[in-house]
């Protein structure tokens, strides 16, 4: 391994040499359970170690270069987190650095409120600037109501109010309007980009073109419709949510689909599938699998096993190929551990056989209890990029009509365009999965255009 970065006003990138080999530190483990282990009598006097830590931490906040003062005016204002750049941009434009005195809190808690008593004693008033709840101006308000006879404390406070809502992010057009109002400004006319068309289409996330979970989800519409329930889990397939898929219709937390699945079978009655991917099933799914077969529930689990960890950036899982996990890690087989946690009924699939899958899914169907379908096929770009798999052909449109029409809105690949009433397909987006062939015979496929 080497280090290698860009320097903008270089050619090409600077090498530094090898990373240095470096074995795992040994750390001395020194034995104290009356600390490591909480039992209720240990939590105990814990809790008196944890309310020190606590104050051990604001004593570091009272000195930390992290929290700043600037200015000299009288009205205060005291900021944390993003709200800070927000608010250095307004004061700059605006030209108000001179009427405000500020502190902004890099750390932020505890709070140190030796320093902020100082602060408020030097001005007239004070706005509390922080995104989303308002954790900082509670506390400080508390603390003003407790010192409210004291000189310098009893002083008007601003915050959450109008614009400074606890939803959604700040801005610099918001910070500026609750500035303006807050110092009794009007501020200098601000250019302002117009308004988005109401007839710009959406543009949702979406899964990629060429995806295996599309395929799933338009097999699962087709064979169940919607007379399932279904109970989806944290991943890229979270996207089945999205017409015309509409395979989501419920989502509580990581690893919830098959739990959370099964209560809903128990207490609708109705056929339900949990959607989960391949490591979120090995973070935390096989527990409510086992609980699942455990007791008896009536639930198909659809395993989607693209090979990586696809949403948060290809991060290797138990389920990785062997021969891209390295010596340091192993694989495990998902069908091994799923009839390891008791469940009998268990079967393979392509996605992309769209046939194949609706056959499973149509068997599985007739079934009652716990049953398990593994959909085997790797993410496009993780195929692309680590598995060295080229795409060797796309597909055109070589006949309109109504079956056409059909496939591409009831599949609604990101590489379908419709203009006019035309149906085609972009090769630059085109994955090569040929999913689209077996649905309409106006899909052909046709090989690559070099480039």
């Amino acid at each position: 391994l080497r280090t290698t970065t860009r320097v903008s006003h270089l050619r090409g990138p600077v090498t530094y040499g090898p990373l240095p080999e470096k074995a795992a530190p040994v750390v001395p483990f020194q034995r104290d359970p009356m600390r490591f282990v909480p039992v209720p009598a240990v939590s105990r006097r814990r809790h008196h170690a944890l309310v020190a830590n606590l104050e051990s931490a604001r004593a570091r906040a009272e000195s930390s270069p992290w929290n700043s003062e600037s200015g000299a005016g009288k009205f205060g204002i005291i900021a944390s987190g993003m709200a800070r750049a927000y608010l250095r941009d307004v004061l700059f434009a605006e030209g108000w650095q001179d009427d405000v005195r500020v502190l902004e809190l890099g750390f932020s808690w505890p709070l140190p409120m030796q320093r902020i008593e100082t602060f408020i004693k030097s001005v007239d008033s004070l706005l509390i600037l922080e995104e989303s709840e308002p954790l900082a101006e509670r506390e400080i308000r508390a603390f003003l109501q407790e010192r409210r006879t004291e000189a310098g404390l009893d002083l008007p406070v601003f915050g959450k109010g109008g614009p400074l809502t606890v939803f959604g992010e700040y801005s610099v057009p918001l910070l500026r309007e609750a500035l303006a109002g807050f110092l009794g400004k009007t501020p200098a006319p601000a250019l302002r980009c117009a308004a988005p068309s109401d007839e710009l289409p959406g543009r949702p996330p979406n899964l990629c073109a060429g995806c295996a979970h599309r395929a799933v989800y338009y097999s699962v519409r087709k064979v169940f419709g919607d007379d399932a329930i279904y109970s989806s889990d944290i991943g890229c397939y979270t996207l089945g949510m999205i017409p015309p898929l509409s395979t989501a219709d419920f989502l509580f937390c990581m690893g919830s689909s098959i739990s959370a699945g099964s209560g809903f079978a128990r207490a609708s009655g109705k056929t339900v599938l949990a959607f989960i991917g391949d490591s979120t099933f090995f973070h935390s799914g096989m527990t409510g699998l086992v609980n699942a077969v455990f007791n008896k529930h009536d639930l198909l689990v659809v395993i989607l096993d693209n090979g990586t960890t696809a949403m948060t950036g290809h991060q290797p899982n138990p389920g990785v190929d062997q021969c891209l996990l390295g010596d340091d890690c192993v694989h495990l087989d998902i069908e091994s551990v799923v009839r390891g946690c008791g469940v009998t009924e268990v079967r393979k699939v392509r996605p992309n056989n769209v046939k194949a899958t609706m056959q499973a899914l149509e068997d599985m169907k007739a079934k009652r209890g716990v049953r398990v379908i593994i959909a085997e096929e790797p993410c496009v770009l993780f195929a692309r990029r680590a598995l060295k798999k080229k795409r060797g052909a796309t597909v055109e449109v070589t006949e309109q009509g109504a079956a056409t029409q059909q496939a591409a809105r009831e599949l609604a690949c990101p590489a379908f365009v419709q203009k006019d009433g035309i149906v085609s397909v972009d090769e630059a987006s085109c994955a090569g999965c040929m999913v689209c062939l077996q649905l309409a015979p106006g899909f052909k496929a046709r090989k690559k255009e070099s480039a």
